[in-house]
This record gives structure tokens, C-alpha cells and sequence, in this order.
């Protein structure tokens, strides 16, 4: 892979794809871009990376799902607490009532 250039990996909170949870990832050097999901570690989109740099970042997505998924799950706990707030100060109640 070419490493004189830094890759920027950004993702997604939890999101529902093909009924399960999942979480976008998208990797970005310059122009070059590569979008991939996890858990299934599939690269769906690519422009600009070699074909053997697009097995390397579905590799990658593969061996660091968990750390991923994990932290995709910090964004989506962080957005549902933001919802909360403006539920809250909109004047609506969503959830349960204990």
C-alpha cells in the first residue's frame, strides 16, 4: 500500500444493513476513496486505490471489527443521547415510562 501519503479512516454509528447491524467505513488518501462495511469487511466502492490495496483495507476491516463496531457504537449511544435532549426541549417523550 502506498504509505508516503497518510489514509484517513472515518465511519459511521450503527447502521441496519440487509436486517443486521453494521457500520460504514470510508477510507480517503487525497483523492482516492474506499467505501467498505463491517462485519462483512466488503470494500463496495473504490476509486482510486490499486486492487491490492482494496484486499488490504478489507482485511483491515476484517481484523479490526470489533474495535470498530465498538466504537461505532459510542457515536450511535452519543446521537441517541442527542435526540433525547431535543425530544426533551421540543416538548416530546419518546421511550418508556418506568
Amino acid at each position: 500500500m502506498n504509505t508516503e501519503q497518510n489514509i484517513k479512516m472515518t465511519y459511521s454509528s450503527i447502521i441496519i444493513m440487509e436486517g443486521k447491524p453494521a457500520v460504514a467505513v470510508t477510507f480517503e488518501r487525497g483523492q482516492d476513496l474506499a467505501e467498505g462495511t463491517i462485519p462483512s469487511g466488503r470494500i463496495r466502492k473504490n476509486n482510486g486505490f490499486s486492487e491490492e490495496e482494496v484486499q488490504q483495507l478489507s482485511a483491515y476491516l476484517i481484523q479490526n471489527q470489533e474495535e470498530i463496531m465498538h466504537e461505532a457504537k459510542k457515536i450511535s449511544s452519543l446521537k441517541h443521547l442527542f435526540s433525547e435532549k431535543k425530544n426533551e426541549r421540543d416538548g416530546e417523550s419518546y421511550g418508556t415510562t418506568v
